[in-house]
């Protein structure tokens, strides 16, 4: 972390990536509660490439990349889920008495002695992006347990259950919470891919496909039935393919996501196409046009 306190504004004028009179217009705009980093951001005036690289070869703060990061969750009941969440910072590593952290705004002193007043630790701050900060939150802090799913039942056991449609059934918070996982991981499509011995989920992020987790093999004949009931598919049909049509809110989004069903060797492949209907309409200003055209 460096130690010398430079006010970020003043850093970015000295850099000339943004005027004088930008940043005296920001502060003068923006919220009491927000932060002058994500003010400029939304004014278009740097961008946030701009903003780590700055922060970076400027301070010597080191830019850290979270996916496939090799996190410690121990570490994350150290820092709690909420204030991960209000602060945008995830824990990286300790070492002694020195907990590293990744920030979106690792110049937020006020955060970062927050954080080493209630934990006792020095405090070593990396940059991250506010995406890949909230990609983690989702997938580590969200995560619920689903321990009672991984144990392999009897046919008996099976034939007894009626959970795939009780909302607090775990096979249906599972099945929630890798839609909501995806979508505030921004993905576009869900992959339910069955193996041999297990069956991988994975999210395709910015048109790459990347592992979420795998699951054993005895849970896909009822993650797969679950999301058919969703679907209104045939749930009793598995040797050739569907389609069909998934509407939800996610945190107060409206959310369609289709569905598309293949038979394989090892199962049926299920793929879920994700479409924030939210987000499909842009405000003009987003576009280019300003008030006058």
């Amino acid at each position: 972390m460096a130690t010398i306190r430079k006010r970020l504004g003043d850093l970015l004028v000295e850099s000339g990536l943004i005027t004088t009179e930008q940043l005296q217009t920001t502060l003068s705009d923006k919220p009491h509660d927000q932060k002058l980093g994500d003010a400029l951001l939304q004014h278009g005036f740097i961008t946030e490439q701009q903003l780590i690289e700055v922060l970076e070869f400027q301070l010597g703060i080191p830019h850290v990349n979270l996916f496939r990061y090799p996190f410690d969750p121990k570490l994350f009941n150290v820092v709690p889920k909420p204030f991960a969440k209000r602060n945008l910072i995830v824990p990286l590593k300790a070492d002694g008495d020195r907990l590293f952290v990744a920030m979106s705004d690792p110049m937020d002193y006020i955060t970062v002695d927050d954080l080493r007043l209630s934990t006792g630790f020095h405090i070593e701050t990396a940059i991250a992006s506010k995406d890949d900060i909230m990609r983690t939150i989702s997938k580590y802090y969200d995560e619920e347990s689903f321990d009672e799913l991984f144990i392999e039942q009897t046919p008996e056991q099976r034939e007894q259950q009626d959970e795939l449609t009780d909302l607090d059934s775990p096979i249906v918070r599972l099945v929630n919470q890798l839609m909501s996982s995806a979508i505030t991981q921004k993905a576009s499509d869900i992959h339910f891919d069955p193996q041999e011995h297990q069956v991988a989920i994975r999210f395709r992020i910015d048109g790459f496909l990347k592992s979420e987790r795998f699951l054993p093999k005895h849970m896909q004949a009822m993650i797969s039935a679950r999301i058919k009931i969703m679907a209104n598919l045939d749930i009793t049909e598995h040797r050739i393919p569907q389609d069909g049509r998934i509407k939800t809110n996610v945190d107060f989004r409206p959310i369609d996501l289709r569905v598309s069903t293949l038979p394989t060797v090892f199962g049926e492949k299920i793929v879920m196409r994700i479409l924030d209907l939210s987000s499909s309409l842009n405000d003009l200003t987003k576009l280019g046009f300003n008030k006058l055209n």
